[in-house]
């Protein structure tokens, strides 16, 4: 047997994917669509990372930040999400469930491998108005920081809010945000447009690419702000919008 004989039988890529989804009261109306949704991007993700050992978290927050429904499940074993793991109410603490995943993903052991991936896909129907542990300069921070080593994506798809904002204040790439309405019809297609941007960034790692800054549409499709501002520069001031 020659010395390289099944060195490179397996795929040396590794991707880890966090869904850090509102649990608020306001999804209540569309909770059953949810549920569908996320078990849907799993199926598709499952379907096409068969080539790349691929890592599922699910983190929600309402009022607080509850412990992850999964963690770093390999995707081809995770059973789908149900009633008893998804049921709306409370207040709306985004900051700190995204902070608290991408803090606890970062100390995952292949963290700093540069065939390791990340993608952290955030769904939200409301502002953010109870996180008490980080502040949107903290998580900007953050995801300026992990952009730079170009290994980790950030995506945000949000309803009834400003989205332009969001993407500012959390310096999450302006193609890499989307808008869904917060209807079943609504949530049908948001889910169907985030589990093919998730099939289509499988497919870029494929490709040897390690990061994506047109998640959900070509960067080109995108308007420059008439005034961009730094990311999270609201918030250097001291004041914060949240209680």
């Amino acid at each position: 047997m020659s010395e390289n004989n099944g060195k490179n039988a397996e795929s040396t890529l590794r991707n880890h994917i966090a869904v850090v989804l509102d649990e608020s009261g306001s999804m209540m109306a569309i909770r059953h669509e949810i549920m569908e949704a996320f078990n849907e991007q799993v199926a598709v993700i499952r379907e096409s990372a068969t080539d790349q050992p691929t890592t599922i978290s699910l983190v929600k927050f309402s009022t607080s930040v509850p412990d992850p429904v999964y963690w770093a499940e390999p995707v081809d074993v995770m059973r789908p999400l149900t009633a008893e793991d998804y049921a709306p109410h409370g207040l709306t603490a985004m900051l700190d469930a995204v902070g608290l995943t991408v803090d606890r993903l970062r100390a995952l052991p292949d963290a700093e491998d540069e065939d390791t991936s990340f993608l952290v896909f955030v769904l939200s129907d409301g502002q953010e108005n109870n996180s008490r542990r980080y502040s949107y300069g903290d998580i900007a921070e953050r995801i300026q920081s992990l952009e730079k080593t170009g290994r980790w994506t950030f995506a945000y798809m949000g309803a009834n809010q400003d989205l332009a904002h969001v993407s500012q204040d959390l310096g999450i790439p302006a193609a890499n945000v989307m808008e869904f309405t917060s209807t079943s019809e609504g949530v049908k297609e948001g889910g169907y447009q985030a589990a093919e941007s998730a099939r289509s960034w499988v497919g870029k790692r494929r490709a040897g690419q390690k990061a994506d800054r047109s998640f959900f549409r070509p960067e080109d499709d995108v308007a420059a702000p008439e005034a961009p501002d730094e990311p999270g520069a609201f918030w250097k001031g001291g004041t914060a919008r949240w209680r």
